[in-house]
């Protein structure tokens, strides 16, 4: 009964965010169309007649306590593209860019204004983290040449007079998943897609290391699963050079995403897509897996005491408080387990992580469709409608997920997956594709799911796109693929699902929003889809998906 009264608060409070946001977005677009703010913010306001703050040498930087980091890193980044080395001062606010908290605001701890006019600029978070989002914002707000990473002479550096209320509608997760196993990704090319995720206001760097083709985290406690479960990649197989990160270097990653106010979830998919761990242990192969490459651990005492150590070892390095335990395609090009096996081997593996390391267990939705249903788990939603060899569902898996009432994570293939070629005429993969920018902002994450519930809305507790990377072998691929259809998500997961009459038309949007974020793409020498053929992001249409197929909505 409780359960229920809480849920019934949630969304009627849900459904009162919505129709003030549907308000409040149609009297944004005008306004913000001239910004071009990437994601949109919840209120925007130019104020007429205001002018212009200008950005000058003299600006200083007030900071309240608590905030000296975020003083330092504003600091930084100015002075990379202007040259202007700002003073900080926590004396009196009287001008310059003002740094502040109001913790007691009734919002979320993210949530951030900003008031600009010609003699300062104030941000207001409600905790440190909404005064970082603001930052970003301010960054957006001056021209596309502060992203430079060399000084840029001559440039006038103006900020306009705007009045800007910002909340994001998912708090838990607005996420990208990097798949490092597959082809690898370096340390510095991670903590440059951390600036790119911060820029777009994302707060979750999901991080796939340990898959078939490679083992990808040193470990102390097994270290043949980078002595030889690192070598080779998807292309290059078995052979060639070992691809891992240290220890050292995934602290350095989680340090640095931190002061972005990114949290690093990791994830080691067990107890299938674990050849690399096989290759390096062969005594950990299930008997029942009789390919010749063996894809599948055992799941007896042996195999579930090397699952155990591992996690511990694992969460002892990224100190997270949730942790992906993977649980997709087991049985996927052989028969080696049950669902009964699966179900019981994926709740224990669940119960020691939620139990012993007090974290929370997150799996991919094919453990939940086997009976793995826990709301003290969450699921991991990518299998959208019913086809391929899910085809044969009795309900889709995010209708199912409504039913039982089960908290979930949004990924669905046909949306989020970003390994999908962006055209039919482009590279990539193309089982849930091709997805275009244009149908990703034509999503309504929770108003398309299948028999949508509005009562069940809070279930859902945020987006993470994914980039696999079997098809991209190195950064300028990563680009290609994932730039601007991040733009596009982090519309989604900035301001969730609110209907098409709440959103700009895509050309308006295209032309005048997002023609902005490639400009700032440029400057930061982003390999973006359509960089070089301006006139294929021209021609996409908007399209509404269902499945594969898509039909035009406007």
């Amino acid at each position: 009964m409780k359960n229920q009264l809480i849920n019934k608060i949630y969304s009627k409070q849900l459904l009162l965010f919505q129709v003030a946001m549907l308000i409040v977005l149609v009297s944004n677009a005008n306004d913000n169309k001239k910004l071009g703010i990437v994601p949109q913010p919840s209120k925007v306001e130019i104020i007429k007649n205001g002018g212009d703050f200008v950005l000058g040498d003299k600006t200083k930087i007030f900071y309240e306590d608590g905030l000296k980091e975020l003083a330092l890193f504003l600091q930084s980044r100015i002075q990379k593209s202007t040259g202007y080395k700002l003073a900080l001062t926590q004396r009196s606010f009287k001008g310059g860019i003002g740094l502040f908290i109001n913790s007691e605001l009734n919002v979320s701890n993210e949530a951030y204004t900003i008031r600009s006019n010609k003699k300062s600029i104030k941000i207001v978070g409600t905790s440190p983290q909404g005064t970082f989002w603001g930052i970003q914002t301010l960054f957006q707000l001056l021209p596309p040449k502060i992203y430079s990473k060399t000084i840029h002479f001559g440039v006038r550096w103006t900020v306009p007079s705007v009045k800007i209320t910002d909340v994001p509608f998912f708090k838990r997760f607005r996420g990208m998943h990097i798949d490092i196993s597959r082809h690898f990704r370096t340390k510095e090319e991670i903590l440059e897609t951390i600036d790119m995720m911060a820029m777009h206001k994302l707060n979750t760097l999901h991080l796939h290391f340990s898959d078939d083709d490679g083992w990808r985290i040193e470990s102390k406690l097994y270290p043949k699963l980078t002595s030889v479960g690192a070598q080779g990649n998807r292309t290059t197989k078995e052979k060639g050079d070992f691809y891992f990160l240290t220890q050292e270097e995934v602290k350095e990653i989680i340090a640095y995403a931190k002061t972005q106010y990114i949290r690093v979830l990791p994830e080691i998919d067990m107890p299938g897509h674990m050849h690399a761990v096989i290759r390096a242990y062969p005594d950990l192969g299930s008997e029942n897996d009789t390919r010749k490459e063996k894809k599948v651990i055992r799941i007896d005492e042996k195999g579930a005491e090397f699952c155990r150590n591992i996690l511990y070892e694992m969460h002892q390095l990224f100190n997270s408080t949730e942790f992906h335990l993977g649980f997709d395609e087991v049985n996927l090009g052989a028969e080696v387990y049950t669902d009964e096996e699966i179900t019981k081997f994926a709740i224990k593996m669940s119960e020691f992580v939620k139990q012993e390391l007090n974290v929370i267990p997150i799996l991919w939705d094919d453990a939940f469709e086997k009976g793995v249903q826990n709301p003290n788990y969450l699921i991991h939603w990518w299998r959208f409608g019913k086809i391929a060899w899910w085809k044969d569902l009795e309900m889709p898996i995010d209708e199912k997920l409504q039913k039982l009432n089960q908290p979930y994570i949004l990924s669905p293939g046909n949306y989020t997956y970003l390994d999908m070629a962006n055209t039919s005429n482009d590279p990539g993969a193309e089982w849930a594709g091709p997805v275009s920018v244009a149908q990703i902002y034509a999503w309504e994450p929770l108003l398309d799911l299948t028999n949508h519930d509005n009562s069940k809305d809070h279930l859902a507790q945020g987006i993470i796109c994914a980039v696999w990377s079997e098809r991209i072998k190195d950064m300028n691929t990563f680009e290609e693929r994932v730039y601007p259809r991040l733009a596009a998500l982090s519309e989604k997961c900035w301001s969730g699902s609110m209907g098409k009459e709440d959103r700009l038309p895509w050309g308006v949007y295209r032309d005048e929003i997002l023609s902005k974020q490639l400009e700032r793409y440029s400057v930061l020498d982003i390999n973006y889809w359509s960089i070089d053929n301006p006139d294929k992001l021209k021609r996409l249409k908007s399209h509404k998906k269902v499945g594969k197929k898509s039909a035009i909505v406007d």
